[in-house]
């Protein structure tokens, strides 16, 4: 998902971060808010 939408993402649902799954839906990491902040604009 492009940088953008993670964000839209985190604002619409309210939260501060997000599960990363693979194809078969197992969680493979964490986006949050504070990576967003250090990855800066795209």
């Amino acid at each position: 998902m492009p940088f953008l939408d993670v964000a839209h993402t985190l604002t619409r649902e309210q939260v501060s971060a997000v599960p990363v799954v693979d194809a078969d839906d197992h969680v493979i990491g964490v986006v949050s808010e504070s990576d967003l902040l250090a990855k800066g604009s795209p």
